[in-house]
């Protein structure tokens, strides 16, 4: 019909047969057929009448390929008499319709399913259903739905049955097809907007109307009543395809899995509520009827959808209440009460799955930082450990692997990898993840992602990298790179030729070569992995591939070309790699002082000179690239770099050498704004006013502000008179003194480490050469023995309030800290060199809090943290700066939050790297000197408050960047250009209006949570 006949002979063939099962169904023939008689196949009136049926449902099915050939009027006509055709079932409910014969042979609605697929016909549909004269179909519907009482579709006690009984369908098996029918028929409006805007609807005999969520309520209900009786269940396993719970199951699964729909439907604590009463009852808070353990796990299935949705984790999290309330009542705490009590076995008849379903929803909440801050307080942690641990080697190991797995999810936030750190599981955990990480499978059924990211957070810590280097995952990282970039060309050559661009990041190892910059991003995780294997020169002849990070340095770096099959491929790619770990300053001191590489590239730029000149190639670029960035220190506007590239339409301008300093040019004259007397500052007068120390402090934070709104800037004198005066009136009060004084009688060991203290004269030289760049210090000897004095009297301050030991595998701790001190080098600078003037304000500031935040040894192994998290190498600025980054990011600027996941690199990483080095290199010195006014002077939370500025500042990059999959070396290697602290002062005061009640608390308490 539809490939010979016109449309018109088409829709005329279908609205006759239409028309005439109307007239047959309201006749007195059709009338006599009432629903108690039920439906015979064996009966010559019901077969004639089935067989009619069967020709409508194809015609329906078919038409839907051809809608587009169709004029409206057809198409209007078609579907009109359609609707009209079923709504003659809903007219008269005790005798049979339409849509009891359709639902036998169709009991999922597939013509209607096609029909609502394709745009042009589901606008038409809809606009059917909302008029006003064709009620009666979505009415008859949602009755089916509220009122059809279910029993078995099939018997149980099929035995001594003849086949016509088998196929007879009475008045229960015709309202179970039905209502399976009408589940389908809602199901499908439910998804378009047009669709939902039918309900509510009015019912005869219900007081008020029949929204969507009551509908729902209802269909969540039905489960767990239908679960009470196993006789519902169809006997086979074929049948199950028409089992109501599962069809409802899937039909929520498939709404939660929609943000709009989650958003519009589910999101309601009605529901919400509903889906947690059956584990009040297993806990027995509360007298439900008992749900059976395969609806529990259907309906936790459906949450932890839920709860992998923005929308739907703050619904599960706060319930109706605000954001960040402990609200107890809300569903994720009955949740992880829930779970507690089932990994307590306080619950024997609950089975594993349900435990275990149960525990994922959790897992989907607390790899969040909202989750974990909501559900801290049950230390699920602890309790998945406990169960571990205690678990016997004999046992199955499927509850082991499911622990793990869950475990390894905490660390999804910085925070959550101290827990997980903590519980001694970390080795199990990494193993777990290195197993799925090169089967490449994704991290669960909710997410799409693998575990880059994952395996990022990880790296960033020293015992992360410590267990990425005890399962192998290091070594695997270092051989595949190195087969990518020296394998023999020959091997390849059938298959494809390769191609070597001048561009040092070849997209053929660029996933490697990423790869392996996340895990080494961090200078910890660097210092650790060098630390792991002792270098064996004698060896790396004889070894043909790498398998540490420090053989891959030798090879691709510092080797001569004879050790190379491809040299300046491989050799560039080393020199990219090596770029990108020294934009740490403490990963390039600890670097230049093991390798000397520095010296290295200055002696193969000048063996590559051609008379008087550096041969300009793609190795002597980014080898001068290296050296600049190693030696002129500054931001964007205090020095300026050379391009990685050679420019295909431009020629190389940029001077090279052989040997340090490099050219002026390399140098930009910071411009220096007018000298202003500090009584020009509305904030000096504020600073002398006195007064009580609450309001005075307040007075200072709001002219504070004030001035730096109206100026831009303040000058390096009065930021300095600034701190002095501050810190000078809080530490006379007994509340704002957070540690203990320091002894004038300690003794500073002067035994050290030779390569430590080859790192610090590098480090005290990179400082000197700042300051004097800058004009704040002169060129005599006596600043860098002002400079040495200070740094030695400033470390017994903080090593006097040590462990005098801890038992940890941390190479970092076993010793003195493994970095040099940027920020009394940063105090040093602001007092321009004066050794009595920097010493003061150091040790002033080591009273106060905020100094275990902004002076990273400060809390080296120190006794102000608990044993188990000193010797855990994670410090406060990772447990508690950086997570709250992560959480502000998440919810303030999703967009460059999910560019971090896309990328697999974390924003807690880059921002450890800018506070370990207090923004050196990355801001100016008028910004870094506003850092540090800001978390003195506003409070210890605006460290968390302007990294988020700062990213937020930069979020048009970093989408750009992650577009173009190069975003780590975008963040490290870029400094942080046209960022000015007073453009953002107000956006952080905001912050600070709706986050400081959460993340002040936590830094106060530097993080340490317990049980």
């Amino acid at each position: 019909i539809f490939s010979v006949h016109s449309a018109l002979t088409t829709k005329e063939s279908y609205t006759c047969l239409v028309e005439h099962l109307i007239e047959f169904f309201q006749g007195e023939e059709g009338s006599v057929n009432t629903l108690a008689m039920g439906i015979d196949p064996a009966d010559v009136r019901h077969m004639r009448i089935l067989q009619w049926m069967k020709f409508l449902i194809y015609f329906q099915n078919e038409m839907s390929s051809y809608w587009l050939r169709y004029s409206e009027t057809i198409v209007d006509e078609v579907i009109e008499c359609t609707v009209s055709m079923f709504s003659l079932s809903y007219a008269n409910p005790t005798c049979l319709g339409p849509v009891h014969f359709i639902a036998l042979l169709d009991p999922k609605a597939t013509w209607f399913r096609r029909w609502m697929h394709g745009r042009y016909s589901r606008t038409k549909v809809l606009q059917q259903l909302q008029r006003n004269r064709i009620p009666l179909f979505l009415c008859g519907v949602v009755k089916n739905l509220l009122n059809t009482r279910l029993v078995p579709a099939v018997s149980d006690e099929r035995s001594g049955l003849s086949d016509n009984e088998l196929a007879y369908y009475n008045e229960e098996r015709l309202q179970y097809v039905t209502f399976i029918h009408s589940l389908s028929l809602f199901e499908r409006l439910l998804p378009y907007r047009d669709g939902i805007r039918l309900f509510p609807v009015k019912i005869s005999g219900r007081k008020g109307s029949v929204s969507t969520v009551d509908i729902l309520v209802h269909l969540v209900n039905l489960m767990y009543s239908l679960s009470c009786s196993n006789s519902y269940l169809p006997t086979y396993e074929q049948q199950r395809v028409f089992d109501p719970v599962l069809l409802i199951a899937s039909m929520l699964k498939e709404l939660a899995s929609s943000t709009a729909l989650c958003r519009r439907i589910l999101c309601h604590e009605k529901l919400i509520s509903l889906f947690t009463s059956p584990l009040k009852c297993a806990m027995g808070c509360s007298k439900s009827p008992v749900v059976s353990d395969e609806v529990l796990v259907l309906v936790a299935d459906v949450v932890a959808i839920l709860a992998s949705t923005d929308d739907g984790r703050n619904v599960l999290l706060y319930g109706s209440k605000p954001k960040w309330s402990r609200n107890m009542s809300s569903a994720a705490h009955t949740i992880a009460k829930f779970v507690v009590h089932s990994l307590g076995q306080k619950a024997p008849a609950l089975s594993l799955d349900v435990a275990m379903a149960w525990l994922f929803v959790c897992r989907q909440l607390y790899n969040t930082g909202e989750g974990l801050f909501v559900l801290l307080p049950y230390s699920l942690h602890y309790h998945m450990a406990s169960v571990k641990v205690e678990q016997k080697e004999s046992e199955a190991s499927q509850l082991g692997d499911l622990l793990v797995d869950n475990l390894l999810n905490f660390a999804g936030t910085p925070k959550g990898l101290l827990l997980l750190q903590q519980t001694g599981l970390l080795s199990k955990c990494t193993q777990h993840m290195y197993h799925r990480y090169k089967l490449k499978l994704q991290v669960s059924r909710c997410e799409k992602f693998g575990y880059g990211y994952m395996l990022t957070q990880v790296a960033s810590t020293a015992a992360g990298i410590l267990e990425l280097l005890n399962c192998g995952f290091v070594a695997m990282l270092v051989r595949d790179l190195w087969v990518l970039v020296n394998e023999d060309e020959d091997d390849h050559r059938l298959v494809a030729p390769s191609l070597h661009p001048l561009d040092p990041m070849d997209r053929t190892a660029h996933k490697a070569v990423v790869s392996l910059l996340n895990v080494f991003s961090s200078y910890p995780a660097l210092y650790e992995a060098l630390n792991y294997h002792a270098l064996n020169t004698a060896a790396l002849e004889d070894q043909s591939t790498p398998c540490t990070v420090s053989e891959l340095i030798e090879k691709l770096v510092l080797v001569e070309s004879s050790a190379l099959l491809n040299y300046e491929e491989a050799h560039l790619f080393g020199l990219r790699i090596l770029s990108v770990l020294v934009t740490c300053l403490d990963s390039f001191l600890y670097l230049d002082s093991k390798f000397h590489f520095t010296t290295s590239l200055l002696a193969l730029q000048e063996s590559n000179k051609s008379e008087s000149s550096v041969i300009i190639d793609a190795c002597s670029v980014e080898r001068n690239r290296i050296l600049v960035s190693c030696f002129v220190i500054g931001g964007p506007l205090e020095r300026t770099l050379p391009p990685h590239n050679l420019q295909n339409d431009e020629s190389y301008d940029w001077p090279m050498f052989t040997e340090y300093p490099p050219p002026s040019s390399y140098y930009l004259l910071q411009p220096t704004p007018a000298s202003s007397k500090p009584v020009d500052y509305e904030l000096y007068d504020v600073l002398e006013s006195g007064g009580e120390m609450s309001v005075w402090s307040q007075n200072v934070q709001k002219a504070f502000c004030d001035d730096l709104k109206e100026r831009m800037y303040l000058n390096v004198d009065f930021v300095k008179q600034l701190l002095r005066k501050f810190v000078s009136v809080l530490i006379q009060s007994s509340a704002h003194i957070s540690f203990p004084k320091p002894t004038s009688d300690f003794k500073e060991s002067l035994t050290s480490d030779t390569r430590n203290s080859i790192m610090h004269k590098i480090g005290i030289d990179l400082v000197l050469r700042y300051g004097h760049n800058l004009g704040l210090i002169g060129s005599s000897n006596e600043y860098e023995k002002n400079l040495c004095r200070l740094l030695t009297d400033s470390k017994s301050i903080w090593r006097q309030q040590q462990h005098k030991s801890v038992e940890s595998q941390l190479c970092s701790l076993k010793q003195d800290y493994i970095g040099f001190d940027w920020f009394v080098a940063t105090v040093f600078l602001l007092c321009k060199g004066s050794l009595e003037s920097s010493l003061s304000l150091v040790k002033d500031m080591s009273l106060l809090k905020v100094s275990a935040y902004l002076w990273m040894p400060r809390l080296h192994l120190s006794k102000l943290l608990p044993r188990e998290v000193a010797s855990s190498g994670i410090h406060p600025i990772t447990s508690v700066t950086a997570h709250y980054v992560e959480v502000i990011l998440q919810c303030e600027v999703p967009l460059v939050y999910s560019a971090f996941r896309l990328s697999g690199y974390t924003p807690s990483q880059i921002c450890q790297h800018w506070i370990r080095q207090c923004f050196w290199n990355f801001l100016d010195w008028s910004q870094i000197i506003l850092y540090i006014s800001l978390c003195i002077v506003m409070g210890m939370d605006y460290q968390v408050y302007f990294c988020v500025s700062v990213l937020k500042h930069l979020e048009p990059q970093i989408l750009k960047h992650t577009q173009e999959q190069n975003l780590l070396v975008f963040l490290k290697e870029e400094s942080i250009a046209e960022f000015r602290t007073a453009d953002w002062i107000s956006f952080m005061k905001g912050l600070e209006g709706v986050y400081r009640s959460i993340v002040l608390p936590d830094m106060q308490s530097l993080g340490v949570h317990h049980n």
